[in-house]
């Protein structure tokens, strides 16, 4: 049985025609839009927004079209897509009478909002042909056979319950339980020495586990989903979003919005109406769960958090100035504005300083060993705050190397994704598709806050590999070829 094909939320894999189009259209978009970039510098009046809107509706159009259904590379790719489209289209409609980021209104100029607007259209680009080209060259349209996975998933899945409720009770209880009282998390910090992003990964790893191990002919096993969604819940009650809100919402998508899914991926005209009124509603119920969790967690006033959820759900003059609230998304577009001041005020580019540090802060904090602080500590502009929470995947790699580093850095990421998924369904092996899974839960902390985020998944799933690679040598080879 073809399990990418009646299942393409999890493993949807496009055909070689929709990618083929797919990296003709991101081609077309790069150029099109350097020579719209270009352009504005000498021509008066010129209308960058306009064309740089209506481009991004139509790669976005085509990137949903082409992605057979991905649940999670959809995801990835709209995290920068949503930032990318807003300030567009707020600055077309509005010229700078209303701003996307909170702080250094003097900061957001025209000249670095455009740099904003077209170093993610490179990246969103480089997503889309990253994807696309390890489709190409890695995936060998295997089938994968229920029966050999259901074989072995008494064995992994209770590793993967074990997983889930420990680390799910081990983070309510590092962080002091659910949020009481005034505090932007819960106040009553344990102190228990565990790095925040090793137990997030090691609970996604649980719950990647049971998804895979409780797939029924084309759907997951609803009760396992619910007991997933409730590990998650614990989070979210912690003051917990970026970790645990968005996914409460992947979850559910995974468990009842395949039927969706596979009528936009097989008749998209026919069915966009159907998929507009689904995206409709669960799109505006995530963002203002999330205002309402980020209320909360300051006020712990249920009503008043309510109320003034919908008050800030547009327009915000909290700042000094009118903004269209995003919320953290407002915080990493004024990390790009930063990453663009301070590349400009001569400190130039970091040439991957930023990248490398990776590599010093990976090892656990209780060997002592130094560890440089991520650029979202360096955001500042002349003691000026222009963001709090992190650094947006497109700032990070724009500081660090330019517009070249939107698109490759994006690219890379996107295509060792791709290449992933292609291995776990070419050797129907449970760790690549762990792997991917984790990375596709945790896409909105790496491509919002921290891409290190994919650096640390990295680093635990070769612990594992070395692990199971004793223990358990199935799991980590895969069971092509295995009989029933």
């Amino acid at each position: 049985m073809q399990l990418n094909n009646t299942y393409p939320l999890v493993f949807g894999i496009p055909d070689r025609g929709s990618s083929r189009s797919a990296l003709k259209i991101s081609v077309l978009t790069v150029l099109i839009g350097s020579f719209n970039y270009f352009f504005s510098f000498y021509f008066d009046n010129y209308p960058f927004f306009l064309v740089s809107t209506i481009l991004l509706l139509v790669h976005g159009y085509f990137s949903l079209k082409s992605s057979s259904g991905n649940l999670f590379f959809i995801f990835r790719y709209m995290l920068i897509w949503t930032l990318a489209f807003t300030t567009s289209a707020v600055w077309l409609i509005y010229n700078g009478g209303i701003l996307v980021a909170p702080f250094g209104e003097q900061f957001q100029t025209l000249e670095n909002t455009r740099i904003i607007v077209y170093g993610c259209l490179l990246s969103l680009s480089g997503v889309l042909i990253g994807w696309h080209l390890s489709m190409q060259l890695f995936f060998k349209g295997c089938e994968i056979n229920l029966n050999v996975l259901k074989k072995y998933s008494k064995i992994v899945l209770k590793y993967g319950f074990l997983l889930v409720v420990f680390f799910s009770l081990l983070y309510f209880y590092i962080s002091g339980g659910a949020i009481t009282k005034s505090a932007l998390y819960s106040s009553k910090v344990t102190g228990l020495n565990l790095q925040f992003s090793v137990s997030n990964v090691f609970h996604f790893i649980g719950i990647s586990i049971i998804l895979i191990a409780s797939l029924e002919k084309d759907k997951i096993n609803k009760v396992y989903l619910l007991f997933c969604v409730i590990s998650l819940f614990l989070g979210v009650l912690a003051g917990s979003r970026a970790d645990y809100l968005p996914q409460i919402f992947v979850l559910l998508l995974l468990g009842y919005g395949t039927g969706v899914v596979n009528a936009v991926k097989n008749k998209w005209s026919q069915k966009l109406k159907k998929f507009l009124l689904i995206a409709l509603f669960v799109v505006p119920l995530f963002y203002l769960s999330a205002i309402f969790v980020a209320s909360y967690r300051e006020s712990a006033d249920f009503k008043g958090s309510f109320d003034e959820t919908l008050n800030e759900a547009y327009i915000n003059t909290q700042y000094g100035h009118k903004m269209l609230y995003l919320e953290t998304g407002n915080m990493m577009l004024g990390g790009f504005y930063s990453a663009i001041v301070n590349v400009k005020q001569g400190a130039g580019f970091l040439f991957g300083e930023s990248y490398f540090n990776y590599f010093l802060i990976a090892p656990p904090l209780f060997l002592g060993l130094k560890r440089p602080l991520g650029l979202e500590w360096a955001t500042d502009i002349d003691g000026i705050i222009m963001s709090q929470g992190g650094i947006f995947e497109v700032a990070e790699s724009y500081w660090n190397f330019g517009f070249l580093g939107c698109f490759f850095v994006s690219f890379l990421i996107s295509f060792f994704s791709g290449w992933l998924l292609c291995c776990g369904l070419n050797r129907t092996s449970f760790f690549y598709i762990v792997w991917f899974l984790v990375s596709g839960f945790m896409s909105l902390r790496g491509t919002w806050y921290q891409n290190f985020t994919y650096f640390r998944i990295a680093t635990i799933m070769l612990m594992i590999y070395l692990v199971s690679f004793v223990f358990l040598k199935w799991f980590v080879i895969g069971l092509k070829g295995r009989e029933n």
